[in-house]
């Protein structure tokens, strides 16, 4: 299971409230609108084509984005592959996304 957002302002923030709401834990993918759109409407199609690699890591207790090398990441964690980091909703670490 992954959480998919689009880059909508706020959306990954809205998709992690509601998982932390129903007790689930998985990964977000962040999508640019028009692919968000195919997958959707296909998403096993579309999942399986995806480099579904990490590059940044969720603390969902602070609600703060972090690179995946941070130190100071937490321990209730989720990756996440995040497209624009601005358009999360989230707080940026500031020790590694000066």
């Amino acid at each position: 299971m992954y959480g998919i957002c689009s880059t909508k302002k706020n959306d990954v923030r809205d998709c992690i409230i509601a998982m932390k709401k129903k007790g689930y834990m998985c990964p977000i993918l962040q999508f640019r609108s028009t692919i968000y759109k195919n997958v959707k409407a296909d998403p096993l199609n579309i999942l399986g084509n995806v480099n579904k690699t990490a590059n940044h890591i969720i603390n969902l207790n602070t609600m703060r984005i972090h690179k995946k090398s941070c130190r100071y990441k937490g321990s209730n964690i989720i990756g996440a592959r995040i497209i624009n980091v601005k358009r999360t909703g989230l707080l940026a670490c500031k020790h590694c996304m000066k």
